[in-house]
């Protein structure tokens, strides 16, 4: 894996650029690396890094503020580390197949009943 084997990643976006793909930021996320993020502030990205203090974000096309953030993390390889970690972890938490199975099956029974999904071993079936 290609986020694997790097340190921190880096994620730098002009100002205003539509967001990054969900799968490139989680997949740097589950791969248990911290990231700098180009971004502007209070966009998804931006929230995201916050809530699973997995990075740093900085504002974008600010070329001193990415060089500064990244001397940051160059300089405490351990907050990189528990960065990386708490970003694994929120993935985990939030995006592991089990998790996402159960949200689907919750809002399937929602909408169709309880009454009409029925358990089959480890999967359950919805009925009509």
């Amino acid at each position: 894996m290609l986020y694997a084997s790097c340190d921190v990643a880096l994620i730098p976006l002009r100002r205003g650029s539509p967001r990054i793909p969900c799968r490139a930021r989680l997949s740097i996320m589950a791969a248990g690396r911290a990231y700098i993020a180009g971004v502007d502030e209070g966009s998804n990205v931006w929230k995201l890094t916050n809530t699973a203090h997995c990075g740093i974000c900085v504002e974008p096309e600010n070329g001193k503020a990415l060089a500064d953030a990244i001397i940051v993390l160059k300089s405490d390889f351990e907050r990189a580390m528990r960065m990386g970690e708490a970003g694994h972890e929120y993935v985990v938490r939030n995006f592991a197949r089990e998790v996402i199975t159960d949200r689907y099956r919750t809002s399937l029974e929602a909408l169709v009943g309880d009454d009409h999904v029925e358990v089959s071993g480890s999967a359950r079936l919805i009925d009509g």
